[in-house]
């Protein structure tokens, strides 16, 4: 499968569409001004012949007009998806030639002190998750960088895998999931503030009887004043509505200021919403997933675009028009009513449509993953504590520079030391086994024609810096991630690390007799791992403990002073130094 002329034929197709719909929406913005102005001419036309007939057709009119209308946005609604869906193939056809940079890097979820995701390029520009990223909300973004960070639960995997499997095809649905929230703004604190209203009892609403008489008694005073005394005093009628609007308006301020301006976020959740409803899953977790949607009632996505429209109104409070409305019919309050009641009906059912919508848009991710990558493999899980890597490679590396290597070790108490050169491939291998076990485990392909692995925890130790807000060195840092790794491999299950240069803050004898202890004492723990290194001397604990330790290495050879890498990975212990030989090629004298 081309996957490339896949995203170009589309392209070609959407921008056909595209240019056809916008001829159609050009007509219509003249028809609605010409059909406007010849309906003000017959009108006045009318008036002065029969205005009962006038009446009428304006009516008639007006019905005319709106549908037009309603057909006009509904074009230009068309229209911003199908732009959306434009740029979308776009961006996957520079992403299959490794330019991500259309996607969202993800980088507020970036945490240093995280136990891998750092090291291994989770989040951040050129990172994992912007190479997947497909979510179109916050919450989307939100499932799927905690799915990157702390995996699914082993008995999950299986069922993630099948459900990615069905949506690896549908690609037009897919596609369309992501462009329908393309237009509005990706607020991080905007969803948090309406889930904590959404579970907070922080609510109030006013009695229906004093929103029915007490209105009715302010215009009826007003007529009769208005009437039989003056009309300067018939204003004062309006009193009791202006009291009433008065006294709850820091309240409605308060709830205004936590739901207003929220009318396109919940009008985007909702037409996502809308999209999985009227779409049939045959996967069992994805029908699971959609089942949050199910209410008694009426469809999730109608009742999300009630509140959508609540707020709406609410926000218009200080139009002058509102105003009045709010003095004749207590404007503020018949709303403010509304959100209290849709509230106790719906509220506390939000997070858990707002989770199931997130995961859901995680699936999104990782099935087009998979289906830009039909030659990477969904690896197996096993039990029998060993992994199993055929051609594996860097997923985030581009096909035409990525190397793959056959690996297989287990993962109780044994260590590969790797040993190479500067710019062997050493690091790159480390993250390669990484990156690709948090694909496993997000239920994803994997970049190997095989890979079988047990369930494993991540702990890494490659990238340490300073800190001078706690006055901390990079070696120092890197101690206490050591520290954390070796606590980890004391006290938990199934810890798999990667050490890349272990103790490279200090000098060579120094370095070495602490690395030799560090590597004793993760075995005495039974302690895995892999760890890169350029103290060749630390291979010769292979054979102190060949069962234990083995060594690796990436080679480098010199043809007419020129360094060739083949980014191979071979047993032994490293022959090849090129510091030296990569100075000069700097231009620095050796």
């Amino acid at each position: 499968m081309d996957t490339k002329k896949i995203y170009k034929d589309r392209l070609r197709s959407l921008n056909s569409e595209f240019a056809a719909k916008t001829k159609r929406d050009g007509f219509l913005s003249i028809l609605r001004l010409a059909l406007f102005a010849l309906l003000v001419v017959i009108v006045i036309f009318l008036f002065q012949w029969n205005p009962l007939v006038a009446i009428i057709f304006i009516y008639l009119a007006i019905s005319a007009f709106y549908f037009i209308v309603k057909n006009h946005e509904g074009i230009k609604s068309e229209l911003k998806v199908l732009e959306a869906l434009i740029e979308l193939n776009k961006g996957e056809l520079e992403s299959i030639d490794n330019n991500f940079s259309f996607f969202s890097s993800g980088q507020r979820y970036q945490d240093d002190d995280h136990p891998f995701s750092m090291d291994l390029d989770i989040f951040g520009n050129k990172s994992l998750f912007q190479k997947l990223n497909r979510c179109s909300s916050i919450s989307g973004e939100n499932h799927f960088a905690h799915l990157l960070k702390d995996h699914l639960k082993e008995e999950e995997i299986v069922a993630h895998q099948i459900a990615n499997q069905e949506l690896e095809p549908q690609i037009d649905w897919r596609q369309k999931f992501f462009a329908i929230g393309q237009h509005t703004e990706k607020d991080p604190l905007a969803l948090e503030k309406l889930l904590s209203w959404a579970d907070s009892e922080d609510t109030f609403f006013t009695p229906r009887w004093i929103m029915i008489l007490v209105p009715l008694f302010c215009i009826s005073l007003f007529l009769y004043l208005f009437n039989f005394v003056s009309m300067e005093f018939s204003w004062l009628a309006f009193l009791p509505t202006a009291y009433l609007t008065r006294k709850n308006h820091k309240k409605i301020s308060a709830l205004q200021n936590i739901l207003g301006r929220k009318t396109a976020f919940l009008k985007t959740y909702a037409a996502l919403i809308d999209h999985v409803e009227n779409h049939d899953f045959k996967s069992k977790k994805l029908q699971n997933l959609k089942s949050a949607f199910k209410t008694e009632k009426q469809a999730v996505s109608k009742s999300i675009k009630k509140l959508s429209f609540y707020m709406n109104q609410l926000d218009q409070r200080l139009n002058v028009f509102t105003v009045i409305f709010s003095l004749l019919f207590l404007w503020d309050l018949i709303w403010v009513n509304r959100v209290h009641y849709w509230k106790n009906n719906h509220a506390h059912k939000l997070r858990v449509w707002f989770n199931a919508l997130g995961e859901i848009e995680s699936f999104n991710s990782t099935s087009t993953f998979a289906f830009n990558n039909p030659d990477f493999v969904y690896p197996t899980i096993n039990q029998e504590n060993k992994i199993l890597a055929k051609e594996i490679g860097h997923p985030l590396l581009s096909s035409k520079s990525r190397v793959n290597n056959d690996f297989n070790t287990t993962t109780k108490q044994h260590i590969k030391i790797v040993t190479g050169s500067n710019m062997g491939g050493k690091s790159t291998f480390l993250r390669t086994m990484g990156i690709n076990a948090v694909l496993a485990y997000a239920g994803t392909r994997s970049c190997a024609k095989q890979l079988s692995l047990p369930y494993l925890k991540l702990f890494t130790s490659m990238r340490t810096k300073d800190d001078l807000s706690d006055n901390t060195s990079s070696f120092y840092a890197e101690l206490k991630r050591l520290k954390i790794v070796l606590e980890a491999v004391k006290t938990e299950e199934n810890v798999y690390f990667m050490l890349d240069e272990i103790l490279k803050g200090t000098n060579t004898k120094d370095r070495h007799k602490g690395a030799k202890a560090l590597i004793l004492q993760f075995l005495k723990n039974k302690g895995a791992g892999l760890i890169s290194t350029h103290d060749l001397e630390l291979g010769l604990l292979a054979d102190e403990h060949p069962e234990q330790i083995e060594n690796l290495c990436f080679e480098v050879d010199t043809i007419k002073d020129k360094l060739i890498f083949d980014y191979k990975i071979k047993k032994g212990v490293s022959k090849s130094f090129n510091a030296t030989q990569l100075m000069r090629e700097m231009g620095i004298e050796v």
